[in-house]
């Protein structure tokens, strides 16, 4: 993670915990603020709307993560959360991560390694009330969660020194009725789940929460999870 007073960038898709953690530890300067580039509008407004401490600045970019709106070398710290997986050409993102680097620059990133119990609840309900596509399109989640691939992708991208650490975590979420519609309007699926019926969606959520129902505690759910957690320097 950042230390004070370095300029870090989140590149990924919905803004997340990493976002605002990169701030309150890199921008503990206001003269350095913490870019983040999106890619969707709506997600910006989600970014912008989340808490951050007094004195401590995001400056939300959208932009796309295979050409980052960023100069060569401008940054310390690379971020990307559960993002890489999803874009369409992975190489030209690390290379594009290593170009907005300083020359003593890290990058970390993380990736599924293969999917919880919610992921398989949340195919399983799209395939069943949205469409086969819909619940396809999901396994891109998890399509880069071999760390051999991982570490050659970063090595090919330039990257020396580079770290892979398999992480058994619990996945904490609020309750499906308030989280899923919310979260899938952030991945690739979005457009088919926002053109099913309200009956369907409905369907969906139900599906969801007596699937997910063994993982409920007093916060939401608590489902295990698997993740390579990578580290890198320029």
């Amino acid at each position: 993670m950042p230390h004070c007073g370095q300029a870090s960038v989140c590149s990924t898709w919905p803004p997340g915990p990493v976002s605002s953690r990169d701030s309150r530890r890199a921008g503990s300067h206001p003269e350095v603020p913490s870019p983040a580039s999106i890619l969707t509008r709506a997600w910006l407004e989600v970014g912008r709307g989340l808490p951050l401490p007094p004195g401590l600045t995001i400056d939300w970019r959208r932009g796309s993560a295979i050409a980052l709106p960023f100069d060569e070398g401008g940054f310390d710290v690379v971020l990307c959360q559960q993002g890489l997986q999803f874009f369409p050409d992975r190489l030209q993102a690390l290379r594009e991560m290593r170009r907005v680097l300083a020359p003593a620059g890290r990058v970390a990133l993380s990736a599924w390694t293969g999917p919880s119990p919610y992921f398989v609840a949340q195919r399983q309900g799209l395939e069943r009330h949205v469409s086969v596509e819909a619940a396809s399109t999901g396994l891109a989640a998890f399509s880069l969660g071999d760390a051999d691939e991982l570490r050659g992708l970063l090595q090919g991208a330039g990257f020396r020194d580079v770290v892979i650490q398999h992480v058994r975590m619990t996945l904490r979420l609020p309750p499906p009725e308030d989280f899923l519609l919310r979260h899938l309007s952030a991945l690739p699926m979005a457009a088919l789940v926002a053109a099913a019926s309200e009956e369907a969606r409905a369907a969906l959520i139900a599906h969801m929460k007596e699937a997910t129902s063994p993982y409920v505690d007093g916060y939401g759910l608590a489902v295990p999870q698997e993740v390579n957690v990578a580290t890198a320097r320029v």
